[in-house]
């Protein structure tokens, strides 16, 4: 409902009379507050407290570069080790990166691994017995096709 000039609103009225009430009611708990923390305020200030503020400044600041170096040097270290480990198994996956191996050609090859029980998985790249071993059995016939391949890339 538009206001006529020189009328406000009914409920602006009642909005700023419980406003006014509520003020009324809480301005003396503010006062008490107020007063609290004004005497918390004063055991803080330099002529109460026995440490200051730069103090607390450079304990955070040890504290958070003692906790990056934590963070940071094992990170470090975890990278180191992965760079160093020449484990058996990466070295089987850089092999089917470095020739090209399908996803099927990768999971027979592992296959014949364990089947033939190769003493590491990348034996079977360099030893023709393995995957001989994997042709003769009659259990693997129907991945001839891919062994003949796979022999072929190898070993030709």
């Amino acid at each position: 409902m538009p206001s006529v000039a020189g009328q406000s609103h009914p409920r602006t009225e009642d909005n700023f009379v419980l406003i006014a009430q509520t003020y009324l009611i809480l301005s003396p708990l503010l006062a008490q507050q107020a007063q609290a923390l004004r005497g918390i305020n004063h055991r803080f200030s330099e002529a109460g407290s026995t440490f200051s503020l730069s103090a607390v400044a450079i304990v955070v600041g040890i504290a958070a570069a003692i906790v990056a170096m934590l963070f940071f040097g094992s990170r470090w270290i975890k990278l180191s080790d992965q760079c160093q480990n020449d484990s058996p198994r990466l070295l089987f996956i850089e092999l089917c990166r470095a020739l090209a191996l399908s996803r099927t050609e990768r999971r027979i090859m592992a296959r014949v691994a364990i089947v033939a029980e190769a003493p590491t998985p990348a034996d079977v790249f360099i030893e023709p017995r393995y995957l001989n071993a994997v042709l003769a059995d009659r259990s693997w016939s129907k991945y001839e096709t891919v062994l003949l391949n796979l022999k072929q890339k190898l070993f030709a």
